[in-house]
């Protein structure tokens, strides 16, 4: 039997799935066709790109991460930095309440490697996976991958999805946009939100001397814009040390925005340093669309 090129296996995911998506330009539903993309019915045109992911943007990427970063962000996680982290999410989505097939949507999905693991570890329902980022450059390395996800350059602020579309919203370290979220979350849905707890990469700040001229990191606020937008459910601490090797350490720096304003050569020259290991704290929180008859203001784009 022939193996079916990734283009083509795209092309058929999203036909399946066609009606999760609406028009970036009129709003309008897209249709079922034949052709290598996203078409509406006012005839706006969406091209499947020849690794299998559809550009939904209707303007230029405004976006600081470039490819190196996602590299090296994949290279971390090919190490397992995050591997716990996505065990204890896995754990916690297998959890929910979901008797039927759920779609997921990683908003921030960046270049990928979170959403290919985590669906590989959920095993109590079926799952229809959507990776969103508006990075071209970290979607073109999400659909590097051979697993059978649809990825989207799209913009969080005006997500290209049918209202009361998604059952799950994923958004890990990754800005989020309530007012979508309501939005596109369908009656029953949740929000699995992952924020940095104090701690996190803590030995990286202090290599960094970051923390020389700042306090150190709070989530409260973030916390606190969660509580007017979404009704809490639970709160999943997740909190472990991971080594280091010599390898890995240039790409954990270069992976992490706390280096932009050093030299490549100060962030990279740690012989004399001796860090072997690195904190990672998180939160995983999990929050629901409140009823619409009253609560939580609907806020804008926050961390």
């Amino acid at each position: 039997m022939a193996k079916i090129k990734k283009r083509d296996r795209a092309r058929n995911i999203f036909n399946m799935n066609h009606d999760l998506f609406r028009c970036p330009v009129c709003k309008g539903q897209m249709m079922r066709t034949d052709a290598y993309g996203l078409n509406c019915s006012a005839g706006h045109n969406f091209d499947l790109a020849r690794k299998g992911y559809v550009n939904l943007l209707t303007r230029g990427q405004n976006c600081v991460y470039d490819t190196e970063l996602f590299q090296a962000r994949r290279q971390v996680f090919r190490a397992g930095l995050f591997g716990p982290l996505i065990a204890k999410v896995s754990e916690v989505i297998n959890e929910l309440s979901f008797d039927k097939r759920i779609t997921l949507l990683d908003v921030g999905c960046g270049e990928g490697s979170f959403l290919c693991s985590l669906v590989k570890q959920i095993t109590q329902m079926p799952v229809t996976p959507l990776g969103i980022d508006i990075s071209k450059e970290g979607i073109n390395l999400a659909a590097s991958y051979n697993d059978p996800l649809m990825w989207c350059v799209a913009d969080l602020a005006q997500l290209p999805l049918q209202d009361a579309s998604i059952d799950i919203i994923l958004n890990v370290l990754s800005p989020a946009n309530y007012g979508e979220f309501h939005r596109v979350l369908k009656a029953r849905g949740v929000v699995v939100k992952v924020i940095p707890g104090q701690h996190y990469l803590g030995e990286l700040r202090d290599f960094l001397r970051y923390d020389q001229d700042h306090d150190r990191y709070s989530n409260e606020e973030v916390i606190k814009h969660l509580e007017e937008n979404l009704e809490i459910q639970a709160i999943h601490p997740v909190h472990y040390r991971f080594m280091v090797n010599s390898s890995l350490w240039p790409h954990l720096v270069r992976m992490t925005p706390l280096m932009w304003n050093k030299s490549i050569h100060e962030d990279l020259s740690v012989s004399d340093k001796e860090i072997k290991q690195v904190t990672v704290d998180l939160n995983i929180i999990v929050g629901s669309v409140p009823d619409s008859s009253g609560g939580p203001s609907r806020k804008g784009i926050i961390n």
